[in-house]
């Protein structure tokens, strides 16, 4: 089976257009992501995934959110640049509050290009 990335429906055009190519999740999800394997791009919530594309993993560490770098952030969404935009989103998405001992996995990706996209 292969393995998805899913991305909130706002992030879609970012993702098509190459300018995200980090994502940071909640929790150690280092073995879900390996190095150099091929991950469907999709939007949507889990009952509903539309595909945007395909990416290769070019790397999945974990840290804590308090250990995250601007460097970590290199290639997040336009509103996760920041750490504490990063923060407000996280919370948000997952509903709880994201403390700096929380362990995060980020996730760097690059969307595969030539491939046909739904509209």
């Amino acid at each position: 089976m292969a393995i998805m990335l899913n991305f909130h429906p706002k992030y879609k055009e970012e993702v098509v257009k190459g300018n995200q190519t980090t994502t940071v999740r909640l929790g150690d999800r280092s073995s879900k992501y390996r190095l150099g394997e091929k991950v469907i791009l999709s939007i949507g919530e889990k009952w509903c995934l539309t595909k945007i594309g395909e990416g290769i993993i070019e790397s999945a560490y974990v840290k804590s959110f308090g250990e995250l770098t601007p460097e970590d952030l290199l290639g997040a969404s336009s509103d996760s640049h920041t750490l504490e935009g990063l923060r407000e989103c996280l919370n948000a998405y997952y509903r709880q509050k994201i403390e700096d001992e929380d362990m995060v996995t980020v996730v760097k990706f690059k969307r595969i290009e030539g491939e046909e996209l739904p509209g």
